[in-house]
């Protein structure tokens, strides 16, 4: 069985050959290999990702703990902590 079955079949591949992907494809001892350098390059995207959003989340965290501490020390009036 094949992963890839071309359009029209024939021995030699030319650039304006089409494949298709082979739905019932099955095979217990078949792995996907991904480069060193391309799990690199995805492990770093997701670890941007995952900061960008910590510290989105965090922001709104503090602000809100930053508030609650004048709040219980009364140094500034309410109307001061909306702006």
């Amino acid at each position: 069985m094949l992963i890839l079955i071309k359009e029209v079949p024939s021995d030699k591949i030319v650039l304006t050959d089409k494949f298709i992907v082979n739905d019932n494809f099955e095979d217990k001892n078949y792995k996907l290999r991904i480069p060193h350098q391309q799990k690199k390059e995805i492990q770093a995207r997701q670890k941007s990702r995952i900061k960008d959003r910590a510290m989105f989340e965090r922001k709104y965290i503090i602000e809100s703990k930053i508030m609650q501490i004048l709040k219980t020390e009364k140094t500034m009036q309410y109307n001061e902590l909306l702006f």
